[in-house]
């Protein structure tokens, strides 16, 4: 069983220039995966890490339509055991790229079916209203980690 974590967020540019941005600030290399250039792949940390233009539905308070991208780590079953890096990289990705990239808002999500987290600017504080605290870590790793265990 593979297991997916996604943060979705918005951008005006489009796909190329978010890639760029994204290569930039988290120091990766994302090209076209099997020539489709709407499905952007790199291994990040040794992470499958992937990045388009989604088109997923809203569902209850996994607000989808509101964000134009994903960005999202796979690990299949041969990678179970770096699980714990996975959600650890992703409880961190929004952090950074709220500080190099200029993205200040979006969701962490758990599998396509739970939120973990649900960033915005407060202020001059990234926030996690989730949580209803302001992002620090590594405070915020663990909040991430419980919301996963508490299934």
């Amino acid at each position: 069983m593979s297991i997916n974590v996604g943060y979705f967020f918005n951008s005006d540019a489009p796909l190329p220039e978010v890639a760029e941005l994204l290569n930039k600030a988290l120091g990766c290399h994302f090209q076209p995966y099997q020539g489709d250039d709407s499905d952007l792949f790199c291994r990040f940390l040794s992470l499958e890490i992937s990045l388009w233009a989604h088109d997923l539905e809203d569902d209850r308070d996994l607000d989808f339509t509101t964000y134009r991208y994903e960005l999202s780590t796979r690990t299949p079953a041969g990678d179970g055991d770096i699980r714990e890096l996975q959600l650890g990289v992703m409880a961190m990705l929004p952090s950074i790229l709220q500080c190099r990239a200029g993205i200040t808002s979006g969701i962490l999500v758990y599998d396509v079916q739970r939120l973990l987290a649900r960033y915005e600017m407060r202020g001059d504080k990234f926030f996690d209203a989730v949580s209803g605290q302001a992002v620090t870590l590594p405070d915020h790793y663990r909040q991430v980690f419980e919301r996963i265990q508490a299934r």
